[in-house]
C-alpha cells in the first residue's frame, strides 16, 4: 500500500513514473534522490500509522484473566 502511495505522489509531484530501481546507472542522481526521499516518508508514515492503529485494538480489545 505504501509502495502505491509512494508511486502516486512521485507522479504527481515530479511528472514521470518512479525508477524500477534506482540503483541503475541510467536513473540520474536527482530521480533517486527524489525517489528515495518519497519512499522513505511514505513508509514511515505507514509505520506510525500501524503501530498507532495495532496499540488502540489492542488497549480495546477486552482482557481475559490468565
Amino acid at each position: 500500500m505504501a509502495r502505491k502511495a509512494a508511486d502516486k505522489a512521485y507522479q504527481k509531484e515530479v511528472g514521470e513514473t518512479p525508477p524500477e530501481n534506482p540503483d541503475e546507472p541510467d536513473v540520474e542522481w536527482r530521480q533517486a534522490l527524489l525517489w528515495g526521499a518519497a519512499t522513505g516518508v511514505l513508509v514511515g508514515v505507514a509505520r506510525v500509522v500501524g503501530r498507532r492503529a495495532g496499540r488502540e485494538v489492542i488497549h480495546r480489545a477486552p482482557r481475559t484473566p490468565v
